[in-house]
């Protein structure tokens, strides 16, 4: 576990020399060597979250009180008991329910515009979401002392839920691919009987869609030459585990444009045909497109 309180990048001074520069944007790799980048969400933004979880918390208690007393439940305490036990789920299961159903986002994150990922830049699954919340338990002794103390000897700012479940939380700009084409066409689904029966994961599909997100973010733009070279190894591995029997060298000349390809066969079953996603890589498989 890093020390470092707040990430560094080495970064040139124009004299030929390295210096430490301050940074809260981390790289993540994934396992299918695709690089991202996300900021650091620090303990101001995750405390505004909180409170915002906590006012939440406390109106559906709030509420479920005044039904149990409105209702007229009183016969041995079974109205205390029905309150005792909406006190018990909200505790114990706000955070994990909203964080799993909502990808890695309460009522507060989503507020403060901010969500829990994993550690590989994977959405945060229903078993990280339970482990980083129940641990919550050890964090908020001081009075959060022990998950702050955490989160500044981490170099991401990890209480230690995060540092169990393998989670860290960070900001979004939340961007959605365009519904009308930019350059070319609409991308075309891959012909299957080029293909096996092998079906990417749920995973595999959330990390190409981030991938193709950044590359149409105006504010985190990736260049159409360096977006191929991002998406190269993903391509190659999911052509062999698809054993794609198209051209292969134009899984390697134009990655990006497969992915995008790999992603809508892939969620066409789930997306009307009006709103199947549209990018600005070129159609894969046509010749002399600008990479």
């Amino acid at each position: 576990m890093s020390s470092t309180v707040i990430p560094f990048q080495r970064m040139p001074d124009g004299h030929g020399e390295n210096l430490d520069v301050i940074s809260l944007e981390i790289p993540v790799e994934t396992p299918e060597c695709v690089l991202m980048t996300y900021r650091v969400a620090g303990p101001a933004s995750r405390v505004g979250a909180y409170l915002l979880d906590t006012a939440v918390r406390v109106g559906i208690l709030l509420a479920v009180a005044m039904i149990v007393s409105c209702s007229g439940v009183i016969a041995q305490g079974v109205s205390m008991g029905v309150f005792l036990v909406s006190w018990f789920v909200v505790e114990w299961f706000y955070f994990a329910i909203s964080e799993a159903v909502f990808n890695g986002r309460t009522v507060g994150k989503r507020v403060m515009g901010i969500r829990t990922i994993e550690q590989y830049g994977y959405p945060l699954s229903w078993w990280s979401a339970l482990v980083r919340n129940f641990l919550r338990t050890a964090d908020c002794l001081m009075l959060y002392g022990i998950g702050f103390v955490s989160m500044l000897m981490t170099s991401r700012f990890q209480r230690l839920g995060d540092l169990v479940a393998g989670t860290v939380v960070v900001h979004e700009h939340p961007v959605r691919l365009p519904r009308e084409p930019v350059i070319l066409e609409t991308i075309k689904p891959l012909h299957r009987e080029q293909c096996n029966h092998f079906v990417p994961s749920e995973r595999t599909l959330s990390l190409i869609d981030e991938l193709l997100s950044r590359r149409m973010n105006s504010r985190e733009r990736i260049p159409h030459d360096r977006g191929h070279r991002l998406a190269h190894d993903l391509a190659t591995a999911l052509s062999g585990k698809l054993n794609y029997q198209g051209d292969l060298d134009q899984v390697s000349d134009y990655s990006m444009a497969f992915l995008a390809r790999v992603y809508v066969t892939f969620q066409s079953e789930e997306l009307p045909d009006d709103e199947q996603p549209k990018s600005e890589v070129a159609p894969f498989g046509v010749q002399g497109a600008s990479r």
